[in-house]
């Protein structure tokens, strides 16, 4: 009886595997084989699913029975391998074509393979295979697969779109290809995709619960279904659309799609709370706000201008979600009870710190990039036009007072270092502007004297703020830079410089400068023995003087 078995299954699985093997391996003599290989594969996927529902719900007398359930486990099989054969066809050539449109990999060009349009048929034939699967045996994991292969859908489609759009002659001249808005396509599929899916599951939710009333009424206590791994492929989608937006953050559809993004993993977030999902979608939101100050008005056209003014306006929008992330955490207090987190809106109060520090740490580092982008090696743009200077001190003020709402609301010192690094970076723009202007060579020339004067307004800063609590945030970054960081770095550069490089007085003005300052600080902040080092200013001013 065992043998009779084995020799049954054996049989069926013969049979399914002519079926498919011969078709599929048929592909591979053909010129541009992979397309064909994936047809068959896709189309045996839902045929080999249609066969078994037709036995399952057209026999089920003979699906019941030992001979049924062998067929039925074969087809299974048969279903998994072509599912799984398209899917790894499809994802080799569109992971060959995402190398090719990236600068940093360099590929033989017989290597590349062609997106053919027909991969959005071979898609949906696999996503027809696991929806019937899920109507027949109601499995929510399957609902996940769909997921994925929509997200892989808006992918296909964005691969699609050629990566370069070809140069225009003009007067007998070519100019060079753009890129086009391909990626923004995959970003714009993705949150369309995830807020579907969200929605789907909150509606099904809702509609449990109005069917429990009025004679099940229990049900209305319980938790909303999961499905088994959809917030781990949220995620991981999340993450891609974060990375890839950052990247194409001045393409359009990148903010619409990290909008939708976010707000879903948000959404997801307060159903069930779930921190990283919360970050993830508040990083999500700032970026589509950044986005959207790519709009504002048309970039420029040459390259070296376009990225300052990206810069530009991506600090202008980081400026804004820090200090709006921050007062929100601020707003979301009242959801406390007792300190004690309750609400969704008092869980993320955390999280929307935590993201506004980070937001607020990226500006200033934009900030830096945008300060002393004329001095980078390929930049011939001074970048010193007076539309510039305007836009460029407005969005560092911007920064510099949304640092300090931030700092003055949380009290956190690490916000006032951010601060005094983004004050640091405007006074770097208008100096890498100005290289003529007279006092700016005059502060150039004679830096180490201007960063310990620089010190002692930080000191007599850090001294006035020390008595203010709302302004206490501030105290330590103005403390240690005005008393061990900008002199230490103000001494070094007097000590090891060359002779012709500053005047003969700037070394014993500066450790003069110096001096007072540590004589001032034994003064106002009580340990005496910062005076010694205002005696020791005074021996190497002194020294340096002869």
């Amino acid at each position: 009886m065992k043998m009779t078995r084995i020799s049954v299954v054996l049989s069926f699985a013969f049979v399914v595997m002519l079926l498919t093997v011969g078709p599929v391996m048929g592909a591979w003599p053909q010129e541009q084989g992979l397309p064909y290989f994936v047809h068959v594969s896709a189309g045996l996927c839902l045929f080999w699913t249609l066969v078994r529902l037709s036995i399952e719900r057209g026999c089920p007398a003979f699906s019941a029975g030992q001979t049924g359930r062998d067929l039925v486990a074969v087809l299974r099989l048969a279903v998994l391998l072509t599912g799984w054969l398209a899917i790894i066809g499809m994802t080799l050539a569109a992971s060959i074509e995402i190398f090719f449109r990236i600068a940093a990999f360099r590929y033989p060009i017989s290597w590349r393979l062609e997106i053919w349009p027909s991969g959005l048929v071979d898609i949906a034939l696999l996503v027809g295979a696991l929806l019937l699967r899920w109507w027949s045996s109601g499995r929510p994991a399957l609902l996940t697969s769909i997921y994925g292969l929509l997200v892989f859908g808006g992918l296909w489609c964005a691969l699609l779109i050629p990566a370069l759009r070809r140069p225009v002659a003009v007067e007998g001249v070519v100019g060079l290809a753009e890129e086009t808005a391909w990626a923004s396509v995959f970003i714009l599929g993705a949150g369309l995709v995830t807020a579907l899916f969200c929605w789907a599951a909150g509606w099904a939710h809702h509609r449990r619960r109005v069917r429990a009333w009025p004679n099940e009424l229990w049900r209305l206590a319980e938790a909303a279904t999961e499905w088994p791994g959809f917030r781990f492929s949220v995620g991981t989608v999340a993450m891609l659309v974060l990375l890839v937006g950052c990247v194409f953050v001045s393409r359009p559809l990148t903010g619409v799609g990290a909008f939708l993004t976010g707000g879903s993993l948000l959404v997801l977030a307060h159903r069930r709370w779930q921190e990283s999902l919360a970050d993830a979608g508040c990083a999500l939101m700032t970026l589509g706000v950044v986005a959207g100050c790519m709009f504002a008005q048309p970039l420029s056209n040459t390259p070296e201008a376009m990225f300052a003014e990206i810069f530009n306006r991506a600090i202008l929008g980081l400026a804004i979600m820090t200090a709006f992330w921050h007062w929100l955490g601020g707003v979301w207090e009242q959801q406390l009870d007792s300190g004690q987190a309750w609400t969704t809106a008092g869980r993320l109060i955390r999280v929307c710190r935590r993201v506004g520090f980070l937001v607020g740490a990226i500006g200033v580092l934009v900030g830096a990039c945008l300060a002393f982008w004329p001095l980078r090696q390929y930049v011939t743009d001074l970048d010193d036009a007076k539309r510039r200077w305007v836009w460029g001190l407005f969005a560092y003020g911007l920064l510099i007072l949304s640092l300090l709402f931030s700092a003055r609301r949380t009290g956190k010192p690490t916000l006032g270092w951010l601060l005094l690094l983004a004050v640091g970076c405007m006074v770097g723009f208008i100096l890498v502007r100005s290289p003529h202007v007279p006092l700016t060579e005059w502060v150039v020339g004679r830096w180490p004297l201007v960063l310990a004067g620089a010190a002692l307004v930080l000191l007599v800063a850090a001294f006035g703020v020390q008595r203010r609590p709302s302004w206490e945030a501030l105290f330590e970054a103005c403390y240690l830079t005005g008393l061990v960081l900008a002199p230490l770095v103000a001494a070094l550069g007097v000590m090891l410089h060359m002779p012709q490089w500053f005047p003969y007085w700037l070394p014993s003005m500066t450790f003069a400068l110096l001096a007072g300052l540590y004589l001032l600080a034994a003064v106002l902040f009580k340990p005496r023995v910062i005076a010694v080092m205002s005696i020791l200013c005074v021996a190497v001013g002194w020294w340096h003087r002869w």
